[in-house]
């Protein structure tokens, strides 16, 4: 009979295990090696059945509430922008800026599930895009926003709706509800610098832009929310569970399970990398840290939405919520015989948590004040990528995301 020890295990992308080296002052302490643990028989396979029992319970049990949390929310949020452009009133503004932070929530959970209808158009099966018409961080540019806010095209939401990703969405109507100045973000250059169409508006009309331009861009994102939920409870759902049997999406179980793995990735990139390393200065900064470049910048809610991502990692891998006896990835690799790999994983889960969690105050204020924190966190959930990038994949016969492939962390 065949053994082999994890640890030992070579990737077949020829991935090397080594951290990412920071071009900036930052140190940061060594995370250590992964333990290689117990040696798991080769020959002990997951079977079909139990991956599309594990894909079905995530599915109906993880996924889809978590979609029809965001659906709520973003109904919620349709509502508070409403009232708020009708009064204009502190009061309301200050409601929908909660209503926002609630659907924001709800949003970052939803993120780590990336795969079907949510997934760019044309890069997974059953994609459709529609995560990019909730929420299309990275892709993000103020300027852009306020152009639109002093053009006609954000007063319907039919104009609206024609307009690129990125003046759309949870990210834009942040922007719109939380910018405590009146300015614009652009060069005087730009055309409502330079044809004085900005200033014109005066005070009062940047506010009433605003927050029409908030409301209907909210009308979208409602919109999009149920399209997705609708496809995933329609459809999709079924697809993922029935991969390998009459699901015309999936041939094989395992590339059914491969879809919510990739999806799961987003842990890596853009949590750790793009939500904390690059703020901290460990990775793309040519500063010490770059606050600039945090998630969040006007809602200061950047180390929730970490907290969000990694709490909905969890819930897919554990199938269910901690103390949930659903089938998930842990109940895989016990399977397997990797009762020590799932032991290490959950450990590595808890300990990014803890680590996002003992961050103080906003994100951007830690990284100019307290950068030590962030670089922590960093480090806690570069033990679960690594784990997850090398012993899960390969117990599992998961393949890497092709995002993923080469990566030197």
């Amino acid at each position: 009979m065949k053994r082999f020890a994890l640890g030992s295990v070579l990737l077949t992308v020829g991935l090397q295990v080594s951290c990412i080296e920071s071009e900036t002052s930052v140190v940061r302490p060594d995370t250590g090696s992964v333990d290689s643990g117990p040696e798991i028989d080769a020959s002990a396979q997951t079977s079909a059945d139990d991956v599309r029992r594990v894909l079905a319970n995530v599915g109906m049990n993880v996924v889809v509430p978590t979609l029809r949390q965001a659906s709520a929310r973003a109904a919620a949020l349709e509502a508070a922008t409403a009232a708020y452009e009708t009064s204009l009133s502190e009061t309301d503004r200050n409601a929908a800026q909660a209503a926002w932070r609630e659907a924001m929530d709800a949003a970052q959970h939803a993120e780590m599930f990336q795969l079907g209808p949510a997934a760019p158009a044309g890069m997974a099966p059953g994609a459709r895009g529609l995560r990019d018409e909730i929420y299309a961080w990275p892709l993000t540019n103020r300027c852009r926003v306020d152009q639109e806010t002093v053009e006609p095209s954000h007063q319907a939401t039919d104009t609206l709706r024609a307009e690129a990703i990125n003046v759309r969405g949870l990210a834009a109507i942040e922007y719109l509800l939380f910018e405590t100045t009146l300015n614009n973000g652009c060069p005087s250059t730009i055309s409502i610098n330079v044809m004085g169409t900005w200033v014109a508006l005066g005070d009062a009309g940047v506010r009433s832009n605003r927050a029409r331009y908030a409301h209907n861009a909210a009308v979208l994102v409602r919109e999009r929310a149920d399209e997705l939920l609708a496809a995933w409870e329609s459809e999709f759902l079924q697809q993922l569970s029935t991969s390998g049997t009459t699901s015309p999406l999936f041939a094989t179980a395992q590339e059914g399970l491969n879809a919510l793995s990739d999806a799961m990735f987003y842990i890596e990139d853009p949590s750790r990398d793009m939500k904390l390393g690059v703020p901290a200065g460990i990775i793309d900064c040519t500063e010490t840290s770059c606050p600039d470049r945090i998630e969040s910048l006007y809602a200061d809610v950047s180390r929730e939405n970490v907290i969000a991502n990694i709490r909905a990692f969890r819930s897919a891998y554990l199938g269910g919520e901690p103390g949930s006896d659903g089938m998930g990835f842990d109940d895989l690799l016990r399977t397997v015989g990797a009762s020590d790999l799932d032991s290490r994983m959950q450990r590595a889960i808890q300990g990014a948590l803890t680590a996002v969690d003992a961050i103080e105050g906003p994100l951007g204020e830690a990284v100019r004040e307290r950068n030590a924190q962030v670089v922590a966190a960093y480090d806690a959930l570069t033990v679960l990528t690594r784990l997850l990038k090398t012993e899960f994949v390969t117990v599992l016969d998961l393949e890497l995301p092709m995002r993923v492939d080469g990566d030197n962390d």
